[in-house]
């Protein structure tokens, strides 16, 4: 599981680090939902 994401410090709101990129995704109930795939260069804005 990776690490809350700190622009939006919601305990179920996180992301992990592959190569360049950050994958943002919820994770609740046993359910993962991809929210999207930032570079890491670029800001997140709103999800």
């Amino acid at each position: 599981m990776g690490r809350m994401v700190p622009e939006k410090q919601v305990h179920f709101i996180r992301e992990v680090f592959v190569g360049d990129y950050r994958l943002i995704y919820s994770y609740q109930n046993g359910v993962v939902n991809l929210l999207t795939i930032k570079h890491q260069a670029s800001q997140l804005g709103k999800l």
